[in-house]
């Protein structure tokens, strides 16, 4: 019985741990295609246009914010993080 406990607790680490590296990698790759789209609509003519400009504008910031948000929590702090917050949540 306890091996089976074991096993359940150990696939469900692992489930939670792939689950969260599919967030950071999706939260990193929009954070590229954000890059992506800015550079394309500030690097060609699309620039003149103030809509346009202004959504690369939106872009390169949320890009920004998106690729900081992923290195924070990818790093060492990204569990003390998630922790606190999980604190405050149960309170």
């Amino acid at each position: 019985m306890d091996r089976k406990k074991i096993d359940f607790l150990l696939k469900k680490l692992r489930n939670e741990k792939e689950r969260y590296t599919k967030r950071v990698h999706w939260l990193l790759a929009a954070g590229a295609l954000l890059w992506f789209v800015s550079q394309l609509i500030s690097h060609t003519s699309l620039v003149d246009n103030s809509v346009m400009s202004a959504v690369s504008d939106f872009s390169e910031g949320a890009a920004c914010g998106m690729l900081i948000c992923g290195i924070i929590i990818s790093s060492r702090y990204g569990q003390r993080i998630s922790a606190f917050k999980q604190r405050l949540l149960k309170r």
